[in-house]
């Protein structure tokens, strides 16, 4: 913390309430905003010692949290622990990677690691088995989609799972089989759970290494907190990070539907924790993804009888929503396509259950069908959204889903509707930076350039509802009404220096960087030295 107080001058600050960018300075004591406003009547509020850091003109907005994010997974691949294919472009590339990466580790390790992206390989098919032969040394080989719905595995793990022509799927998975009924090496949705449970175990050391990579990368890029969708395996090192206070980042963990039963037993409910570690949701999946053809919609894909995979039915939501209050968890409900979002949206209105003040939410919410908009803002009900999967889902919705493509990603609809929205990443499905995010939910261009206008510019919103959702539409959804997502006083001293001005020129995001990050009256990313 810094104890002896921080003044920050010559900025010019973002009120998102007030949809006003101001001169102003702040002043900084034990880690909160004292106050905003003139700097030599502030300076004279300063105790002794206290350093003043002079901005140069930028913008501060408060620090960006994360809404969605896997933060062990995204510092395993970090630290090179995972197999990172976000960049590759075809089977051949992922092979020659695999290959490479397999003479990095010991002897006995797995390969694993995720990222591929089918719908990009000039192959246009889904992975086999058959691919990995003669590859990774014989090693067993596990790789998550870009999306996560779905993994790849070589024959040496269906060979240690048991997983023949007569193995059943599981409920709520799918085993990707070849015409004669045995598996190819595809695993979709619950099926990956055969997986995880026989993986080797991961030490807590490492785990901390992992989560503290990934925090630093998030403090580089503006970010003083997240909202983190894994369970055990990152809950456990978090708490140990936090024993030991090295723990500078402000952590919602949910809790995994599996967990539930514990969670009520000892009354792990949301809110429970500190300023660095705190319960959020209970975290619930409805569906799967659009790149996996496993959402749920309302009618089939194009050129399809298909309509993806629902998980949950309305009544299985309403049942998980009034055991999850029992514990003082509201649910955060993975759900993708437009049907599952009107299932969950049933659950949520038939159990009429709600836990203190942190409401029920989406994630994801990224086909809602336009009925259902009033229905959700009705609800109360937070749409979690990563508006960073439009820079490459648009052109996947475009072929998918053509006739509904204007159903996708509608943040100025749900805006208008008075959803609550709170952004996020999903990393390490995709980048952790929240400029990113921002740019994808002002401007609305995909990766390839195309759509420079943007895509279905109508749902673009403006820069200060964009931060809005990275900043007070992330504490609504944790739970916290005040004393985040604002730079003034009485909040917490989370805020961040921008180097373009975006407010005033939105195209500026484009080019836009964080020269400084601040959490708690801390600098902790300075790159420029502003703070020294």
């Amino acid at each position: 913390m810094e104890a002896s107080g921080l003044l920050i001058t010559n900025g010019r600050i973002v009120d998102i309430v007030r949809r006003t960018v101001e001169p102003a300075a702040v002043a900084v004591v034990h880690g909160r905003i004292l106050d905003v406003g003139d700097a030599a009547r502030l300076r004279s509020m300063m105790p002794v010692g206290a350093r003043t850091v002079d901005v140069g003109g930028r913008v501060l907005t408060p620090g960006f949290v994360d809404g969605h994010v896997h933060l062990l997974g995204l510092g395993l691949r970090l630290l090179g622990d995972r197999l990172d294919l976000t960049r590759t472009r075809s089977l051949a590339e992922v092979l020659e990677l695999i290959d490479r990466h397999t003479g990095t580790l010991p002897p006995g390790e797995w390969v694993r690691g995720g990222g591929w992206d089918s719908n990009t390989w000039p192959e246009r098919r889904r992975p086999r088995a058959s691919d990995l032969d003669g590859h990774a040394d014989g090693r067993p080989v596990a790789l998550t989609s870009r999306c996560g719905h779905s993994m790849w595995v070589s024959h040496s793990v269906l060979r240690l799972l048991g997983i023949t022509a007569e193995t059943p799927d599981p409920p709520g998975g799918v085993i990707g089989r070849r015409p004669d009924g045995s598996p190819d090496g595809m695993l979709y949705e619950n099926a990956i759970e055969l997986v995880h449970g026989s993986r080797p175990e991961m030490s807590v050391g490492r785990r901390k290494e992992a989560l503290l990579a990934a925090i630093a990368l998030g403090q580089s890029l503006g970010l003083v907190g997240c909202h983190n969708c894994e369970g055990p395996e990152a809950l456990g090192p978090l708490l140990e990070l936090q024993r030991e206070d090295r723990l500078r980042f402000r952590v919602t963990q949910h809790i995994p539907e599996e967990q539930l039963d514990l969670a009520r037993g000892i009354a792990l409910g949301s809110g429970l924790g500190g300023q660095w570690l705190r319960i959020g949701s209970l975290k619930v999946y409805a569906d799967g993804s659009l790149g996996a053809r496993t959402a749920a919609m309302l009618e089939p894909f194009a050129g399809e009888t298909h309509t993806g995979v629902l998980e949950r039915h309305a009544d299985a939501i309403e049942g998980l929503a009034r055991r999850a209050a029992e514990a003082g968890l509201p649910l955060a409900v993975h759900a993708i396509g437009d049907r599952a979002v009107r299932e969950v949206l049933d659950g949520i209105e038939r159990a009429g259950v709600t836990v203190t003040s942190t409401p029920h939410r989406i994630e994801h919410a990224q086909h809602v069908h336009p009925d259902d908009l009033h229905r959700m803002a009705r609800l109360g009900v937070v749409a979690s959204v990563q508006p960073v999967h439009l820079r490459e889902d648009a052109s996947i919705v475009q072929s998918r889903l053509p006739d509904r493509a204007d159903q996708a990603f509608t943040f100025a609809s749900m805006t208008e509707r008075g959803i609550r929205l709170c952004m996020g990443s999903d990393a390490p499905v995709e980048s952790f930076d929240p400029l990113e995010g921002l740019r994808a939910a002002v401007l609305r261009r995909d990766r390839m350039g195309r759509w420079p206008d943007g895509w279905h510019p109508h749902e673009a919103i403006g820069v200060f509802e964009a931060i809005d959702g990275y900043t007070r539409g992330a504490a609504v959804a944790a739970g916290v009404r005040t004393g985040e997502g604002r730079i003034a006083p009485g909040c917490r001293a989370d805020l961040v220096a921008l180097s373009h001005d975006i407010v005033a020129d939105p195209e500026a995001l484009e080019a836009c960087r964080v020269d400084l990050t601040v959490i708690g009256g801390t600098p902790m990313h300075d790159p420029l030295g502003l703070a020294v």
